[in-house]
């Protein structure tokens, strides 16, 4: 709705989240008290899919959704915000990372429940030629 709202021409809804594969998981949406986790929602690897508080989603490489779309071999900038799922998303972009060069904004912070660390991170984006810096 916003984006129609907004009158905007070159971004696109897709119904699915990003990561290494192609699969599904469970979005945890609701916390331990039953609080909606408004913008705080994230894969939940170790949970039950069928549990209260969770969605099923499908899960998409973002090198085969830009496949699909030809346009999105020409981006620019990626902004990433999932949580500490960032290492997941970026594994399934390689192709587009080293062949368009984007731009990477991602929020730090929460790969430890992924079991990993910003440096992990950092060292699979160096051989593609990134490097970070932080504004805090």
């Amino acid at each position: 709705l916003a984006i129609r709202l907004l009158g905007l021409k070159n971004v696109v809804f897709f119904r699915y989240g990003l990561s290494d594969e192609d699969s599904q998981a469970s979005l945890r949406v609701v916390n331990e008290r039953g609080t909606r986790m408004s913008g705080e929602g994230f894969v939940d690897a170790s949970h039950n899919p069928n549990a209260q508080g969770t969605l099923k989603i499908d899960l998409k490489k973002l090198d085969g959704v830009a496949d699909q779309h030809a346009r999105m071999r020409e981006v620019k900038l990626i902004k990433i915000d999932v949580e500490g799922f960032e290492k997941f998303v970026l594994l399934g972009a390689q192709s587009l990372l080293q062949t368009a060069k984007p731009v990477i904004i991602l929020e730090v912070g929460n790969y430890d429940r992924y079991g990993y660390s910003g440096k992990d991170l950092g060292d699979m984006l160096k051989p593609l030629g990134y490097e970070a810096f932080a504004l805090l």
